[in-house]
């Protein structure tokens, strides 16, 4: 931003609008500050893994090496990239209450929001929750858009889903995931202890971006694939940085507390959907 770009917000009149369209430019370019100083430090780490010194990178950015050390240290960590660049929107589905026919959000679902923006928090990102009721219509061309609910609740994510290679949301009297590939069956457990979610980066039905999806064959599938990312965020960017993919995530509750998980395990290959 250059002081010609302060032209415009300098001649809004109205000084509240103008104090308004100031703080959103703020917090933008905020926003972009740390996602570059994300990029930064993410180019001086695969700099070091490819095999320059910290001399020779030190040199090549026109730095001293004592900074060098320093962005080493600072800014958010790469994985940060997985969930996104700036501001998350995450989607929640409800479904409609049996009792009393109003829509509400699973109680486990509620934890894995919970469980996601504390995540996401600790990798200075920001989300916030939008949740859409029945039939479950709503914008998938979005940036930095995070799906936490199954096709279940989503019929466009649904068809989205059909489209994967390899796994599949599939109904025969009850939901499950099925491997393509491999021919494997994932079935929830009948006490409800276990249960499978789908974790993987989708295409947008505009193909200009892609969101992610961390949708469970039950409500506590959702909630395994959000801790499944609590333990294994840097390996798996690490992996596939932020390609499109998909995988298939065993979740395990609590026996003492079914609406918690505690243990989560990949239990697919790794698919990857081109770029």
């Amino acid at each position: 931003m250059n002081n010609e770009d302060l032209y415009p917000l300098r001649e809004i009149h109205d000084p509240i609008e103008r104090g308004k369209r100031a703080t959103e430019l703020m917090a933008d370019y905020q926003e972009r500050m740390t996602e570059l100083a994300r990029i930064r430090r993410e180019a001086v780490a695969d700099a070091l893994k490819a095999g320059l010194t910290q001399a020779e990178i030190a040199r090549q950015l026109g730095l001293t090496r004592a900074r060098l050390s320093q962005l080493g240290a600072t800014g958010p960590p790469p994985e940060r990239a997985f969930l996104g660049d700036g501001r998350l929107t995450v989607v929640v589905g409800q479904k409609t209450e049996a009792e009393r026919g109003r829509p509400v959000i699973a109680r486990e679902t509620v934890t894995a929001w919970d469980r996601l923006r504390q995540l996401a928090n600790e990798l200075e990102l920001d989300a916030t929750l939008e949740t859409v009721p029945p039939p479950g219509i709503f914008d998938l061309n979005r940036s930095n858009l995070i799906v936490l609910s199954g096709p279940r609740l989503f019929p466009l994510v649904k068809q989205i889903l059909d489209g994967d290679p390899h796994l599949r949301f599939s109904e025969d009297g009850g939901w499950h995931l099925r491997d393509v590939s491999t021919e494997t069956i994932y079935r929830s457990s009948q006490d409800g202890e276990i249960d499978y979610g789908y974790l993987g980066r989708c295409l947008r039905p505009d193909n200009r971006g892609s969101f992610l999806l961390l949708g469970g064959i039950h409500a506590i599938g959702t909630q395994g694939c959000v801790a499944y990312l609590e333990e294994q965020l840097t390996e798996l960017y690490h992996e596939i940085r932020d390609k499109r993919f998909s995988l298939v995530i065993r979740a395990e509750t609590n026996p003492d507390d079914p609406l918690t998980v505690i243990k989560t395990q990949r239990v697919s290959p790794i698919y990857r959907h081109g770029n």
